[in-house]
């Protein structure tokens, strides 16, 4: 059983733009944080690659588990907001 990353793209009924998706799992924000370089992950997703590499995926960056932080409130009802598909 994995451990869950993002939200799974067939939960959309449309693709949600590349601004909402986590750029090591490519699947929407959950639970979305922000390092010190401002590129934003799932929790989940940045705290497993830094226990690999203390580095920002996306610029390289130099970080640690203590240089993230939460995002907005606005922006996590931004990710909230996007319509998922009813289950059949």
């Amino acid at each position: 059983l994995g451990i869950a990353m993002g939200y799974d793209l067939a939960l959309f009924p449309e693709e949600p733009p590349d601004q909402y998706k986590c750029a090591i799992c490519t699947d929407v924000f959950r639970d979305p944080v922000t390092a010190k370089c401002g590129h934003t992950y799932c929790r989940t997703c940045i705290t497993q690659w830094l226990t690999r590499a203390p580095q920002c995926p996306e610029d390289r960056q130099p970080i640690v588990a203590s240089d993230i932080s939460n995002v907005s409130v606005a922006f996590k009802q931004l990710v909230n907001a996007l319509q998922v598909k009813c289950p059949e």
